[in-house]
């Protein structure tokens, strides 16, 4: 999932943006509105973004669960798959191979692209809260009287929300608990102790992304091993997530570390009960 989060942020920044704010502007205006209604209750820009989240979190809860039990359940088979492209590892093999794996995924009762699915349909909602919420910090350069004066322009809220003003009459600052969340953590302060509570957000969201990695290890280590492409791909993961983490706003991170929170919670209740069990480990627990 945090790879998800990734990837989205990085397409945000990318033509697919603008697609999908033409296809999904009635989602815009309801997550800015909300977002919009949420400070002028509160004041306060971090529990808007907090709340938002939260709720966009909620409301994806089925399809986060869909792709929980589908990981789980294609890690767990892993160790078989792995053995079936060992034997059937030959250029005319491959079609067998394919068949072999068909068989295995029906016996186990798993669609193999059960776990992209729900993914593919988070990504349009998940987009639209990272460019919301970029958006939140928008400037405009104008002239005024020979000199160019920056001014803030938030996109998408209502220009008549309390919020708007806000942003307005602060020039596009953000100030939350001492953090500008407007800031990319890099240029939050002309000073290096000034730095320090926007790289503890960094950190912070790169340590939970782990922990998620962490749970699913834990629950499937078999699996994990036999993964090796996967192996490969967390050894990579820090570079990765620290550098999306430090050229965004932390307003940005603030929001993926509450959703990541909150899939570690959904994650921890379902191996708990031993919900997130493919169907076959689950009927032969249950026994005949």
């Amino acid at each position: 999932m945090f790879l998800f989060h990734i990837a989205s942020a990085v397409l945000a920044d990318n033509v697919l943006i603008h697609v999908i704010g033409e296809v999904f502007h009635p989602l815009f205006a309801v997550l800015a509105s909300a977002l919009a209604v949420v400070y002028g209750l509160t004041a306060s820009y971090g529990v808007a973004i907090v709340v938002v989240t939260v709720v966009i979190m909620v409301l994806l809860m089925p399809m986060t669960l869909a792709n929980i039990r589908s990981m789980v359940a294609m890690q767990r088979l892993q160790p078989k798959i792995s053995r079936l492209r060992q034997e059937y590892s030959g250029p005319d093999s491959r079609a067998q191979l394919n068949q072999e794996l068909m068989r295995l995924y029906k016996e186990e009762g798993i669609r193999p692209a059960g776990s992209c699915l729900p993914l593919l349909l988070q990504m349009p909602v998940v987009i639209v809260l990272y460019d919301l919420i970029k958006g939140l910090n928008n400037t405009l350069t104008i002239m005024v009287q020979g000199h160019s004066v920056t001014v803030a322009r938030p996109r998408y809220i209502p220009t008549s929300s309390r919020m708007y003003h806000s942003l307005v009459a602060s020039h596009g600052a953000m100030n939350w608990l001492g953090v500008n969340l407007a800031l990319k953590p890099f240029t939050a302060h002309a000073q290096w102790f000034g730095i320090l509570p926007y790289l503890a957000l960094v950190l912070a969201a790169v340590v939970l992304n782990y922990v998620v990695v962490a749970q699913t290890r834990t629950r499937t280590p078999a699996a994990v091993h036999a993964d090796q492409p996967a192996q490969r791909v967390q050894k990579f993961l820090p570079i990765l997530c620290a550098y999306i983490y430090l050229v965004v706003p932390v307003a940005v991170t603030l929001s993926m570390i509450v959703a990541t929170v909150i899939r570690i919670g959904t994650q921890h209740l379902l191996f708990r009960n031993a919900i997130a069990d493919p169907p076959a480990a689950a009927r032969a627990g249950r026994g005949p």
